[in-house]
């Protein structure tokens, strides 16, 4: 009778997959990337997490900062030949939502652990950087509104569509890069949000009673 060593036996085969798997997703070009962010999300998210191109999201998240000031620097031109404090304003801002990224992924990550997700922050990170290349859309958006004299709501609307379109890929990356179901997915998104809302609602509140109390 053979003893019980408590070690399984590894298939070899299943690791010659993952590894095939994993290099097949480190081939993601940046062409592959954007265009299957667009048509191809659910699994171009999976090779994303699993490839984690950060400087390619770092990249993109930069790039849809600057792309959505591009609007207000024509505004700007018409106006005033001095573009300085728009460009300016565009790149504090750029740098701003991509630190908010960066810390915004870590506590979505945070919390996801809490509910059996695998602690992926980098795969997370790069593939809901990458899928901010949606957001591209939203300058488009606006000149095509103007040309085209749509209605404002309209032109809201639109902006309000691509945010949601945006939404469902940050989801659909936290899902796929913490390997949790939607259901998780979507509770460890409210959950976060609403203990960040309380977060800042106390501090306000502790502030304005300091204040008082002065």
């Amino acid at each position: 009778m053979k003893a019980d060593t408590g070690f399984k036996t590894v298939d070899s085969s299943n690791l010659a997959g993952s590894s095939n798997e994993r290099a097949g997703f480190e081939s993601l070009g940046l062409f592959e990337a954007l265009y299957g962010v667009l048509f191809q999300p659910v699994l171009t998210i999976k090779k994303l997490a699993a490839a984690e191109p950060v400087s390619l999201a770092v990249f993109i998240s930069f790039l849809v900062s600057l792309a959505a000031f591009a609007p207000r620097i024509a505004d700007r031109a018409v106006v005033s030949p001095n573009l300085a404090p728009i460009f300016l304003l565009a790149l504090l801002t750029a740098l701003i939502n991509l630190l908010l990224l960066f810390t915004g992924v870590l506590f979505f990550t945070l919390f996801a652990r809490f509910l059996g997700g695998d602690s992926n922050y980098f795969g997370f990170f790069s593939a809901a950087g990458v899928s901010q290349f949606v957001l591209l859309l939203y300058p488009v958006v606006v000149f095509i509104s103007r040309i085209a004299g749509l209605p404002d709501y309209l032109g809201l609307f639109l902006r309000i569509l691509l945010l949601v379109w945006y939404y469902l890929l940050f989801l659909i990356s936290l899902r796929e890069s913490q390997k949790i179901s939607s259901i998780r997915a979507a509770l460890t998104v409210g959950v976060t949000v609403a203990a960040f809302a309380v977060l800042i609602f106390l501090l306000g509140a502790g502030t304005l009673a300091l204040m008082f109390s002065l």
